[in-house]
């Protein structure tokens, strides 16, 4: 694919994020390598702060060289800020327009560092080569792949399919890499990954915000029904119709996968939902075609009324879901707030409920409603109301007082119950087929 180097805005420079296990050594050489090149480090950015800042300062240069910010390397890209930006935080390098030295610099060091944990982003300015920075980009990516102590990569930038062709060929025998973040992947780039992740078997948690289509959503679904190694999957864009089918299939045939991410920006129509959440609801006596998944998240999915029922529908009928996250659902009211909350009175499996940034959770109603839930359930441990009016008009200390006195009370009946010298034992073995000889011995008294 041919790509007119004006539609890139982004200047070869990196960020650098590092665990808290870094070396001293590491950050030694670090630091020299900021006082040769005169970079800027900033060890106690937050990632929001980060991201505010860089977001501010591409839209500057976006202005300056006459593109609109925002803009990614690839002409067809949609990409924008990541739906689920990194937590930790980071150490940012700046690298200076240098030409090759500043490169070799940046190789050198990431080839002598033990680094863990690296997120790092390509930029390009105005007079910088096409061709030059093409292979810039290769050499980096190259690099990076090959460090064999990375636990954690994330790459903050479109990746075409060359350079994923690059970036899958050192990853699919790495030993140690568990978590891959990849903000946008086009150009035959997905097929790539796929083909990867069939056959490296440490990647635990994979996190891509953006890919071309819904094509692109099935063959990551596809790879994910053969995958026994990956918890963790996040994908933040919208998909339609066909994307969530391929997601729902999916989801009815791999038991590997715990926590689910998704950003369904475009999930308006009930009939859309209903699928998604079919392998996590039990119908007309079914059972359940999904019980591995624990954790479920949605962000800006904008499901209204009937998407509320359908979500309540699940609840009622669930038993593996311990945590369930609506973030940012602009279009919930009160009412089906309300109806999410009654769904969850009979449920006993379900120890988190987060509804931040979420309007609808507000007024006395809502209110109440929480507070009758968590008189009748005991297992509900936690209740994020971040970003709500609830929260902004101060009730949320309330609500954390009863769960707090919950915990307590649940407590106190396991500690009151009396003890008794046992009289009879009931004796059964169980194990494991690929465990050889080993069992385990449980006695029920």
């Amino acid at each position: 694919m041919e790509i007119d180097p004006g539609d890139i805005d982004q200047l070869a420079s990196s960020q650098a994020r590092f665990s808290s296990e870094s070396s001293n050594d590491t950050w030694k050489q670090l630091l020299e390598f900021q006082s040769r090149m005169a970079m800027e480090i900033r060890s106690d950015d937050t990632c929001d702060e980060l991201k505010t800042r860089t977001m501010e300062e591409e839209g500057a240069e976006g202005v300056e060289s006459g593109h609109p910010s925002g803009s990614f390397n690839s002409p067809s890209s949609t990409a924008q800020t990541p739906i689920f930006p990194p937590q930790q935080p980071l150490v940012r390098l700046w690298q200076p327009n240098k030409g090759n030295v500043s490169l070799d610099e940046l190789i050198r060091t990431l080839q002598e560092s033990q680094l863990e944990t690296l997120s790092f982003q390509f930029k390009r300015e105005g007079n910088y080569p096409w061709e030059t920075y093409r292979n810039h980009r290769l050499q980096v990516l190259n690099v990076v792949s090959r460090c064999k102590s990375l636990k954690e990569l994330g790459v903050w930038s479109t990746l075409d399919g060359e350079e994923m062709d690059v970036l899958c060929k050192n990853l699919v025998s790495h030993p140690a890499l568990e978590t891959l973040n990849l903000l946008a992947v086009h150009d035959k780039g997905v097929e790539m990954l796929s083909c990867m992740l069939q056959n490296n078997h440490n990647i635990n948690d994979l996190i891509v915000h953006s890919v071309e289509g819904d094509k692109d959503v099935e063959m990551l679904c596809q790879m994910l029904q053969n995958n026994h190694s990956i918890k963790t999957f996040t994908l933040g864009q919208s998909i339609d119709a066909i994307g969530v089918a391929s997601l729902a299939l999916m989801l009815g045939v791999n038991s590997t996968l715990e926590n689910l991410s998704l950003s369904l920006r475009l999930v308006e129509d009930v009939d859309t939902l209903k699928v998604l959440l079919q392998p996590f609801t039990c119908d007309d006596g079914n059972q359940l075609l999904n019980k591995s998944i624990k954790q479920l998240y949605f962000l800006n999915t904008r499901m209204g009324r009937e998407g509320a029922k359908v979500v309540a529908q699940m609840l009622r009928t669930n038993d593996s879901i311990t945590h369930l996250r609506i973030h940012n659902d602009q279009r919930l009211e009160p009412l089906d707030v309300c109806t999410i909350l009654q769904s969850l009175e009979k449920n006993e499996t379900l120890h988190t409920l987060d509804l931040s940034e979420c309007e609808g959770v507000r007024g006395d109603d809502v209110l109440a409603k929480v507070m009758d839930l968590l008189r009748i359930n005991p297992w509900l441990k936690e209740i994020d109301f971040t970003g709500t009016p609830l929260e902004r008009d101060g009730h949320v200390a309330q609500v954390n007082a009863k769960l707090a006195s919950n915990a307590g009370d649940y407590m106190a009946v396991v500690k009151a119950m009396p003890r008794t010298q046992a009289k009879f034992a009931r004796v059964f073995l169980c194990g494991d087929a690929y465990a050889g000889k080993r069992f385990y011995l449980f006695v029920m008294t």
